[in-house]
């Protein structure tokens, strides 16, 4: 079966999962072998920039996404035929968890400044030394899902 016919049932399930948190599905409204992250409305609410999204993915194990293209501001997640659902799930568990961060933000529970998405990554550099002038803890900053744990 051809990449692209494998690829796009990850895709779906991507879509399906994440486009109430926040999703730019195109013109048609459908998706092909990946899927669009829309960031740009939450930069011009809080100021959350799809950088401080993406670095703040490594710290849940994964790799930055394409960022800015082919629009900018945006992520694009493109899930192969390798990924397993349940790393598909992992993923998808990430980005739910930051968009909360980000609605703490919103709603002023986290400071706008001085939050994990603006201090992402969290780098063993970060975790090892005492000193620590953040508002989470350093398991909150360096582990910040039960499943890194």
């Amino acid at each position: 079966m051809p990449e692209y016919f494998q690829a796009r049932p990850h895709a779906d399930t991507s879509w399906q999962l994440l486009q109430h948190f926040y999703f730019y599905p195109g013109k048609s409204g459908l998706v092909a072998h990946g899927c669009i992250i829309d960031l740009r409305p939450l930069k011009a609410a809080n100021g959350i920039s799809v950088e401080e999204v993406a670095k703040h993915l490594m710290d849940f194990g994964f790799h930055a996404p394409t960022m800015s293209f082919p629009i900018a501001g945006t992520l694009m997640i493109e899930p192969t035929e390798s990924e397993s659902k349940m790393e598909l799930y992992r993923f998808i568990d990430a980005m739910i968890l930051i968009r909360q961060q980000i609605a703490a933000v919103e709603s002023r529970d986290m400071d706008a400044t001085n939050n994990p998405l603006k201090h992402a990554p969290h780098t063993l550099r970060d975790i090892i030394f005492e000193e620590w002038d953040r508002p989470c803890s350093k398991e909150q900053g360096a582990f910040p899902a039960h499943w890194l744990i």
